[in-house]
């Protein structure tokens, strides 16, 4: 009886990319550590790009964007956000909490969360 070798027959097998995209409606923690590293280094182009904006759900909107810009670009599973305006404002928000909390974009002095560095 002859035993194959595994070796040989690991050119026939497929790799399984089982990653499936995340349904959330905040950021994930763990995303958000990746995100964090990408923003910083990426913190004048963002900030050129929120420094406009005085209304509060534009900015948490255009913050939801950045997040997606990210996300398509590095990490896909991260991608999947709701679409309503509502929910859009709700992650941006949260986003805008973090940010906040890590002194990253926004000013953690203070109480707005519209005010950038």
């Amino acid at each position: 009886m002859k035993v194959l070798n595994n070796r040989h027959n690991m050119k026939y097998i497929k790799p399984l990319n089982e990653a499936r995209r995340i349904f959330q409606d905040a950021p994930n923690e763990f995303a958000y550590l990746d995100f964090k590293k990408w923003a910083y280094k990426n913190r004048g182009k963002i900030k050129k790009g929120l420094a406009g904006i005085t209304d509060s759900t534009k900015l948490f909107i255009a913050l939801r964007q950045v997040w997606m810009d990210w996300a398509n670009k590095n990490a896909k599973e991260w991608s999947y956000l709701h679409s309503t305006d509502v929910a859009r404002k709700d992650f941006g928000r949260a986003l805008a909490v973090m940010l906040k909390t890590d002194d990253l974009i926004i000013k953690r002095s203070g109480n707005k969360l519209i005010n950038l560095k």
